[in-house]
């Protein structure tokens, strides 16, 4: 990920929460020199840092399935917006402006490693399926399933474990902006009836400048 020193996030307690809060990442590995690509979602044990896991499964009948054992690269894509030129201070000012877009994003690399023996699989499984219960009225436990059914899945899908090698987080949010400008972004977002356009006006208010 191309990643200027202005727009490099490090604070590790951001990325993990960001990390966490992901609703769908990208799980990319390499099959006879090809990219392959899955979208599922992914569970982040311990913090985004060397000693972090990434747990996640796929279908068996996946042909990512057999690049397991080797490189990955997960990516997390959150809040993202395009940028309206009307909305810089300095249009006004000189007309030097182009339209740009913000985002935030995490690409995770690390070591694959295949999970099939029936325990660790289910605890992965009932790890992420409580991340995403957590919260929700009749809460859907792993074992409201008859247990056969539950065995049937689990012989239909292929856990992973993710040990984390490096992590790049990049905050592309206006940082290289006159304080006129970055505001005035921030107004024009917030004023946007698309919710993803004043989500990223939020994120733009956590950045120190």
């Amino acid at each position: 990920m191309y990643l200027p020193p202005r727009y490099r996030q490090e604070d590790v307690t951001v990325i993990s929460d960001f990390i966490r809060a992901a609703r769908l990442a990208s799980l990319i590995t390499v099959d006879s020199g090809i990219p392959v690509v899955s979208h599922i979602p992914v569970l982040l044990l311990d913090d985004a840092t060397e000693n972090g896991v990434l747990v996640c499964h796929i279908s068996r009948a996946n042909p990512q399935a057999s690049t397991l054992n080797g490189p990955a690269l997960v990516t997390f894509l959150g809040d993202d917006a395009y940028i309206h030129p009307g909305w810089y201070e300095s249009k006004r000012d000189h007309g030097k402006v182009v339209p740009t877009w913000n985002y935030v994003a995490v690409h995770v690399r690390g070591e694959a490693r295949r999970v099939e023996e029936p325990t660790e699989l289910r605890a992965i499984l009932e790890r992420l399926t409580d991340q995403h219960e957590k919260g929700r009225e009749g809460r859907w436990h792993v074992s409201d399933a008859p247990a056969d059914y539950i065995e049937t899945m689990l012989d239909a899908i292929i856990g992973i474990e993710i040990k984390i090698h490096s992590v790049e987080a990049k905050w592309k949010l206006g940082q290289d902006k006159s304080v006129a400008d970055f505001d005035g972004v921030i107004a024009g977002l917030e004023k946007s009836p698309d919710e993803r356009d004043r989500s990223a006006a939020l994120r733009m208010r956590t950045v120190k400048r």
